[in-house]
């Protein structure tokens, strides 16, 4: 998949500094008017390359978000 970013999940606390790994993720794609079929899953599962940033094997939690400017998927480890 191309024209996407995977990053952290905001966290409610500021201050959680932890070293712990995260176990959840969200995926951002712009709207793509050329791509009418992007559609994610819950059964779907995300592949980040080790050695990249939230490398590992991602699964999709719940329903992506559709806003005016992309989606929101939400991810969590698989």
């Amino acid at each position: 998949m191309t024209n996407c970013i995977i990053g952290q999940r905001s966290t409610a606390d500021p201050l959680d500094h932890s070293d712990v790994a995260s176990s959840t993720a969200v995926l951002y794609r712009d709207h793509d008017p050329d791509d009418l079929t992007f559609r994610f899953l819950p059964a779907d599962r995300i592949r980040v390359p080790a050695g990249k940033r939230m490398a590992g094997t991602w699964s999709v939690d719940g329903r992506p978000g559709d806003w005016p400017l992309g989606w929101e998927v939400a991810l969590v480890v698989a």
